[in-house]
């Protein structure tokens, strides 16, 4: 609908030279991102994972060792926690290996289910930290489609149906369908947009203004233009602060697995020590 909307008022080069532009953008954050996070995500993984196979393994063939002495000691009164630390240890590592895995699992199927795809493009618009790359994202996207099909000549509210299935994202898609028919009927943007987590009062002022003056395609490539950058920047800030809260999560998980396997030892040997 775009592509022919463009292409019968000669603006189809235009739109395609945009969307190469976003999505060169877009793959250029998503590589900044999986860049810094490979190496500790990776090893978030295999310490989840071998945290997990040392546990089942230890508990599979029966080597309870410090635990099976210190019952046979009976101990079990010094060691008030440790049914919870058993716990903790078998919900935090299995907790961040299925979450780990889930990862790579939702994006295969999100290729093979358009269900899944828009239940994941729901789910990550509204995540911290990389929900706010997306937004700025699809608000790139939704703007400077809008900007240059009012350019062509397309109305207002079919410019914003149209432009809204460009963003990539499901939420932004039905927003936009939302918004085209308040457009439609007459509302003013403020209306229009009116989802809070999807579009920012900033943007609610600056399309008021604009259509108060009549340039509301200049708004909106404007609009495009600043939402590209700030999805540059976040991108930026994602990528410094998720490695150092990734490997921070290692160490939890090592810390966690020793606790679980040197508490009931360290019972044992204080208590043969009196």
């Amino acid at each position: 609908r775009v592509a022919a909307a463009a292409a019968a008022t000669g603006k189809l080069p235009a739109l395609l030279a945009e969307l190469s532009a976003w999505t060169l953008a877009q793959e250029r954050i998503r590589r900044r991102i999986v860049d810094a996070l490979a190496y500790p995500y990776t090893t978030l993984l295999f310490t989840s994972f071998i945290g997990i196979a040392l546990m089942t393994y230890a508990t599979v063939m029966k080597y309870g060792g410090a635990l099976d002495m210190a019952r046979e000691l009976d101990l079990g009164t010094s060691m008030p926690y440790i049914g919870v630390i058993e716990y903790t240890a078998w919900t935090v590592n299995g907790g961040c290996l299925l979450l780990c895995l889930s990862i790579p699992a939702l994006g295969l199927m999100a290729r093979l289910s358009s269900g899944v795809r828009r239940w994941r493009e729901r789910r990550l618009v509204t995540l911290p930290g990389c929900g706010a790359v997306a937004r700025a994202l699809a608000l790139a996207r939704l703007c400077g489609a809008v900007s240059i099909l009012m350019k062509a000549g397309v109305p207002y509210h079919q410019a914003a149906a149209a432009a809204g299935a460009l963003t990539g994202f499901a939420p932004y898609a039905d927003a936009a369908r939302r918004a085209a028919l308040k457009l439609e009927a007459g509302s003013p943007a403020r209306e229009a947009w009116d989802d809070a987590l999807l579009f920012p009062a900033s943007m609610h002022f600056i399309l008021n203004s604009a259509a108060q003056g009549g340039h509301l395609p200049e708004a909106y490539a404007e609009l495009g233009r600043l939402y590209e950058a700030e999805a540059e920047g976040r991108g930026r800030v994602v990528a410094l602060v998720a490695p150092p809260l990734c490997l921070i999560g290692v160490g939890m998980l090592i810390a966690m697995l020793l606790v679980w396997a040197l508490y009931p030892l360290t019972v044992m040997l204080t208590a043969i020590g009196k």
